[in-house]
């Protein structure tokens, strides 16, 4: 709590989300006071996000809350009270839209400020997140994921919230950028007096900043308290788990001496006039595993792209299991394309929302001409670790 604060700031009791007769959170009890940060930390699938989403008094159809939300003693009005970042700032942003704009948009809504004026601030804000040097007419495709995020604090804070609330704001950014956003995220909160609620998977993030840390297991909150103290005196085995697997180090295996079933040499690729991927090398053995590290910007995702062929290429060759793949103004065979598959970074903007999980399964088998029955398809499924109810979500 900020010296010299008496408001009693965001107070949840109560609070459980059931489905039918199907209970995802239990009986939550949480506080925040004013310039306070709280870690909300479980594994996925938790409860988190609908923990947010019950905040927000944004639950889907069909699922219901009770408890009780209080903010200062009275109720949270969404809009003007309280701001999230999202996860994914590209799928939560307009890309019709410029990104002084949308920043501006919160305003003209919530305030009903004149458009000249909430353009105004809306800049001030994007100046206050780091975005003063960015064009006030770039969209969000014209941003490095690191900006986006920024972007998307920008909409958050504009409206001087007295709640902000961060998604696992930072999953998808490198370690430089996230240290970045945390800092700028913490700093906010200090600064304004609002509570900040920070949600993630990832424990010794959370720790790093957080003053209250709550770990939640199956939509229940199993451990809660200042943050070193509860870290120094971990009680719940799922917390005892949580804490050892975000310290563990995965053993390093011997080199093998391997055919590559990857092969790259000298690849480039430009955008424009910009130099994306310089006489890039390496090879890939079979059944091995090649990390690439590297701060936003630096080329992977093109790097990517050129492997699947997908990104145009200046020069270079990529080799699959000792077979020319792809070169400049060469494109694998479709035979061939079945070999080399991705996992996109963010699986919600890659996916249809239209389809089921079903049929977005079923696509690749059709690509190989084959058509798949149920017991293949939940095989996958439960090869990941998911049910076989997912089949029809």
């Amino acid at each position: 709590m900020l010296k010299g604060s008496a408001e009693p700031g965001l107070s949840i009791r109560g609070l459980s989300i059931t489905r039918g007769e199907q209970r995802m959170v239990h009986d939550l009890d949480l506080s925040v006071a004013p310039g306070e940060i709280l870690g909300l930390v479980g594994e996925s699938g938790s409860g988190k996000s609908l923990f947010l989403m019950s905040v927000l008094d944004v639950l889907p159809a069909g699922i219901r809350r009770t408890g009780s939300i209080d903010f200062n003693g009275g109720a949270l009005r969404r809009g003007r009270d309280i701001g999230i970042v999202f996860q994914e700032p590209m799928t939560a942003l307009n890309p019709l839209m410029t990104i002084a704009a949308q920043v501006a948009e919160v305003l003209r809504i919530d305030t009903r400020a004149a458009k000249q004026e909430a353009l105004e601030e809306a800049c001030a804000a994007l100046a206050r997140v780091g975005l003063g040097n960015v064009p006030s007419g770039s969209y969000p495709h014209q941003l490095s994921g690191g900006q986006r995020q920024r972007a998307m604090i920008a909409m958050a804070i504009v409206g001087k919230p007295k709640v902000l609330l961060a998604d696992e704001p930072t999953t998808a950014l490198d370690m430089a950028t996230q240290a970045e956003i945390t800092t700028l995220l913490v700093d906010l909160a200090r600064d304004t007096g609002c509570a900040l609620i920070f949600v993630s998977h990832d424990l010794p993030l959370v720790a790093s900043l957080a003053d209250q840390l709550a770990i939640l297991h199956c939509g229940q909150i199993v451990e809660r308290g200042p943050t070193q103290r509860l870290l120094g005196n971990l009680q719940h085995p799922y917390s005892k788990r949580l804490f050892a697997a975000a310290l563990q180090r995965p053993e390093t295996p011997p080199d093998a001496m391997q055919d590559a079933i990857l092969d790259v040499r000298d690849l480039s690729a430009r955008y424009g006039d910009k130099v994306a991927l310089d006489q890039v090398s390496f090879k890939v053995p079979q059944a091995g595993c090649t990390a690439l590290i590297g701060q936003s910007g630096c080329g992977k995702s093109t790097l990517a792209r050129a492997l699947l062929a997908l990104q145009p290429i200046e020069n270079g060759t990529v080799h699959v299991a000792g077979k020319p793949f792809t070169a400049p103004r060469v494109a694998p065979s479709r035979t061939q394309r079945r070999d080399v598959q991705i996992v996109f970074q963010d699986p919600y903007s890659s996916f249809n929302p239209r389809h089921s999980v079903q049929r977005i399964l079923s696509e690749p088998y059709y690509l190989l001409n084959r058509k798949p029955d149920d017991a293949q398809l939940i095989a996958a499924l439960t090869d990941v670790g998911l049910d076989a109810d997912a089949l029809q979500r």
